[in-house]
């Protein structure tokens, strides 16, 4: 119940600057000439922090490549301070790859292993957005994310290096990973963007989730995310 109002009280963040601005609609152009909607879309590199037991685990995963899209809207405050809310949906995780000894039981010597964890969130980041020089501007805020939905994708290669076994059997499965998981996150973003006179702007950001994810007892993950991509202010 309460991950519920948390993220009930990001959303009104969010939506209550749209809202004005649409209430002053009948006092000017909307609020698409006024300059304060935009949408933005990139690549997000992702990857996540891994703990067993408190441990570290090595090695360390490997990041992977996904999307991100959403709105933002800027509400000036001072010529150089604005609040900047933005909602958007983005795709996190991260890919371990192993390679040792098959279980003896198997009836193989060899395995090598792909587990790749993909998860689609609600991300709610609320900015205070700083202007460093014309067009030049430094954002940094906490941040509220939703987990929609998590998929584990696994993927087994069971070989042998005597002559007389098949050389190699092959195994694949797809879980709803989703139960497993505390689905609200909180957390911190910092980044920046230059802003062309024309409304188009290249954005940069990285942000740390602050709390664990995860159920679990002893395994313990916390999302990291680097970010590259374009937006478009109305």
């Amino acid at each position: 119940m309460l991950h519920r109002l948390i993220l009930l009280f990001a959303l009104v963040s969010v939506l209550s600057p749209m809202h004005a601005q649409l209430s002053e609609a009948s006092h000017a152009r909307s609020i698409f000439g006024s300059g304060v909607l935009g949408v933005q879309a990139g690549l997000g590199i992702s990857n996540l922090k891994y703990q067993i037991d408190g441990a570290a685990v090595y090695p360390v995963p490997d990041p992977v490549y996904y999307p991100y899209f959403g709105l933002f809207f800027n509400i000036p405050i001072t010529d150089v301070v604005a609040f900047r809310p933005e909602i958007g949906v983005a795709f996190k995780g991260s890919s371990n790859t192993w390679s040792g000894p098959a279980p003896s039981s198997s009836g193989y010597d060899q395995l090598h292993s792909t587990e790749e964890l993909k998860i689609t969130s609600l991300d709610i980041p609320l900015y205070l957005d700083l202007t460093l020089t014309k067009g030049l501007h430094f954002v940094c805020g906490p941040r509220i994310s939703y987990i929609m939905a998590a998929t584990l994708k696994e993927k087994h290669i069971l070989g042998s290096t005597n002559p007389y076994i098949s050389v190699s059997h092959y195994y694949k499965a797809k879980t709803n990973f989703v139960k497993e998981m505390n689905r609200l996150e909180a957390g911190i973003n910092v980044g920046g963007y230059y802003e062309f006179a024309f409304g188009m702007s290249l954005n940069v950001g990285y942000g740390i989730g602050m709390n664990d994810i995860m159920k679990s007892d002893n395994l313990e993950l916390k999302t990291r995310m680097t970010s590259i991509g374009l937006g478009y202010r109305f």
